[in-house]
C-alpha cells in the first residue's frame, strides 16, 4: 500500500480521506473481532479490546463499524463523548476514532480528558472532522492524535490505516506515524 493521502504537518499526518480512494484495498490483517454490541464479521478471534468509534451520527458509526469488522477488528460505539469516556476507562480499546463536533463533550475535550487520565492517558486517538484546515489538525497533533481525518473519507482506507494504527498500539507505545504508510 503507498501513500493514504496525507498533507504533511511535519510528522503528523492531516488526511483528506477522498485523496486516494482507490488505495482503500484491505490490509488482510488478522485482528481480533467479538460479539454482543460489538461488531464482527470474522477473521480470528482474539484480543477483546478493539477499537472504539466515537461519533453523534449514527450513519457515520455505521459505516466505520462495518469497515473496521470487515478488517477484522472488534468495534465498540458511543454517539457522546462522556459515554465514550466510560467505555474507554473500562474497555480499554487499542485506538480511539472521534468526530470532532460532538454536542456536549466535543472531539477536541474528549482527547483532553482521555490524556488527563492516567488511565487513558496513552491510548491512540484518531480525530474525524468536516472542517479543513491546518488550526485544527495542528490542535490534534498538539493533543497527540495519531491523525486528522477529514470528511468525506474514504471508509476503506480509514478502516485500513485504524487496522494498521491496532497492530502498532499492540505492540508498544503511541508514536505519531509519517505522513505514508506501507
Amino acid at each position: 500500500m503507498g501513500s493514504l493521502g496525507t498533507a504533511g504537518l511535519g510528522a503528523f499526518p492531516l488526511v483528506s480521506g477522498l485523496a486516494n480512494a482507490d488505495q482503500g484495498q484491505r490490509s488482510g490483517l488478522q485482528l481480533s473481532t467479538g460479539g454482543g454490541e460489538r461488531w464482527s464479521l470474522g477473521r480470528n478471534r482474539r484480543e477483546a479490546n478493539g477499537s472504539l468509534i466515537v461519533d453523534d451520527d449514527a450513519s457515520v458509526r455505521l459505516v466505520c463499524a462495518v469497515n473496521l469488522a470487515a478488517e477484522g477488528l472488534q468495534v465498540l460505539e458511543a454517539a457522546d463523548g462522556l459515554d465514550a469516556l466510560e467505555q474507554a476507562r473500562r474497555e480499554r480499546p487499542h485506538l480511539l476514532l472521534t468526530d470532532v463536533t460532538m454536542p456536549g463533550l466535543d472531539g477536541f475535550q474528549f482527547a483532553e480528558r482521555l490524556r488527563g487520565d492516567e488511565r487513558t492517558h496513552g491510548m491512540p486517538v484518531i480525530l474525524l472532522s468536516g472542517e479543513v484546515g491546518q488550526a485544527n489538525a495542528q490542535r490534534a497533533g498538539a493533543l497527540g492524535a495519531l491523525a486528522y481525518w477529514t470528511k468525506p473519507f474514504d471508509s476503506g482506507a480509514l478502516a485500513a490505516f485504524v487496522a494498521h494504527e491496532v497492530v502498532a498500539a499492540r505492540a508498544g507505545p503511541a508514536q505519531c506515524i509519517a505522513a505514508t504508510a506501507t
